[in-house]
């Protein structure tokens, strides 16, 4: 089982691509992995921790993590596919001719030894100085 969670924030993007990110009409939130499995197998479900704020927890199962964190079949009929470790997604067919199953099969092969994480990067408007 690999169990996601949700927590308000305002999610910061490379490039502008919002991946991991779901908008209610209140509030903001980021998805984030807690738990994934490192050998995937067919009878795995995706999970989906979230509480009510009053102190209580609830699973849902996701049928389809990649629309839940946002990606979208291309104009071309592809699917989106997803890494669950850092939520990477490649589509389609490159023009090499390797396939998206190939290249997320080659990407799990490094990805699987690092934590499951989500990166954010800092606000676009935070600099570091430094002095000589």
């Amino acid at each position: 089982v690999n169990v996601y969670s949700i927590k308000q924030g305002e999610p910061i993007y490379k490039n502008n691509v919002k991946k991991n990110f779901v908008e209610s009409k209140f509030n903001k939130y980021i998805i984030y992995p807690l738990k994934v499995c490192d050998d995937e197998l067919n009878d795995h479900h995706d999970l989906l921790l979230f509480d009510n704020g009053n102190d209580r927890q609830y699973y849902c199962c996701i049928s389809n993590l990649a629309k839940l964190v946002g990606a979208k079949i291309s104009r071309h009929g592809y699917t989106t596919l997803l890494c669950k470790w850092c939520f990477k997604s490649y589509l389609g067919i490159s023009r090499w001719g390797v396939t998206a199953k190939q290249w997320l099969k080659d990407h799990k092969i490094n990805c699987n030894k690092n934590k499951p994480i989500v990166p954010l990067l800092p606000n676009p408007n935070t600099f570091i100085k430094f002095e000589n």
